[in-house]
Formats: C-alpha cells, sequence, structure tokens
C-alpha cells in the first residue's frame, strides 16, 4: 500500500542577539477548521499549485504569515529532516532554515492566521513532559515537548517539536 502524501513546509528562522540564538515561533489563531488550532509553531504551511518548491512554499508562507520577506533579510541555511505530522498522516512537513542577517523592523502579527510571535532563545527552552488535548482521541495525554522557562504557558509539542529537535540535532545555530 502506497501513502499519498501531500506537502507541507516551515521556515526555522533565528537571529543572534545576546542572549544567543533565539528562534521565532508563532502562535496560530484559534480557528475550529485547522488541526493545528492555537499551537506554537513555525511559520509556513501547504504547498500550493503555484509554488515551484517546497523552499519557496517556506519563504512565501513566511511572508503571509509574519510579514518576514526572507529572500530580504536572512539567508537560507539548509533542510531539515522532515516529519509526518500526527494530525494528519498524510501530511508530510519540511524544515527550512534561515538565519535573519537584517534588522527586522516589526513583524506584521497579529493578522487573521497569527495571533503572536516571540523570539525564543534556545537555551530557555527545556525538555519537559506537557498534559495535552489532542483534537482526534478527544482525550488528554502525556507528550514530549519544549517549554519556554520564561512563560510556562508556552509549550511545543507535536510535529513541531520533532521538527525543532532534529533542526537542533543537525545544525550549529550561530
Amino acid at each position: 500500500m502506497c501513502i499519498m502524501y501531500s506537502y507541507s513546509a516551515v521556515a526555522v528562522i533565528y537571529r543572534v542577539s545576546k542572549a544567543g540564538a533565539e528562534l521565532l515561533f508563532v502562535k496560530r489563531r484559534e480557528n475550529p477548521h485547522d488541526p493545528w488550532s492555537g499551537h506554537i509553531a513555525f511559520p509556513g504551511g501547504r504547498m500550493s499549485k503555484d509554488d515551484k518548491d517546497l523552499l519557496h512554499t517556506a519563504i512565501r508562507e513566511t511572508r503571509e504569515e509574519t510579514g518576514i520577506d526572507l529572500n530580504q533579510s536572512a539567508i537560507f541555511i539548509g533542510k531539515g529532516k522532515p516529519t509526518v505530522s500526527l494530525l494528519n498522516i498524510n501530511l508530510l512537513i519540511y524544515p527550512f532554515l534561515f538565519k535573519i542577517v537584517k534588522p527586522i523592523e516589526k513583524l506584521n502579527v497579529p493578522n487573521e492566521e497569527i495571533l503572536e510571535a516571540y523570539w525564543i532563545p534556545v537555551s530557555e527552552l527545556v525538555v519537559s513532559k506537557s498534559i495535552k488535548f489532542l483534537k482526534p482521541l478527544n482525550d488528554y495525554t502525556s507528550v514530549i515537548c519544549y517549554r519556554w522557562t520564561r512563560r510556562k504557558n508556552i509549550v511545543i509539542w507535536g510535529a513541531t517539536y520533532r521538527l525543532l529537535r532534529n533542526i537542533l540535532s543537525s545544525f550549529k545555530l550561530n
């Protein structure tokens, strides 16, 4: 049996500050039609028919969701290992790593898709367990996640957790 995947791309964006490497995360708006509603995530989304490739998808989605033009403000570092979404097992998500090299004046957040954005120092992320409500299971379950030590309510889990873990093990952010 062959699984037919749809494809998605996210931009893992970092900058270097006095605190070290800081990653950009967004909090998605609540939307009953979005299985990732309210989650902490990387900017990104599904590939459209107009995208020439998944790198273009990550760049386009980042511009739409945050206002950041990665072609102007960042350099492309590399592509990470993809992961399958557990909320939609036919969705394969590819991460693309970018380093900000020009200051970003302001993010265009909030907007219709994104409620908030955070620059989180990697040094302030800790692995822990969290109880999360998983919509497809209609139940609470314990999951491994990253927590932001400064804001305990910021929990990075699921596909974003797996993508971040793989990026941090594959690339040196400096």
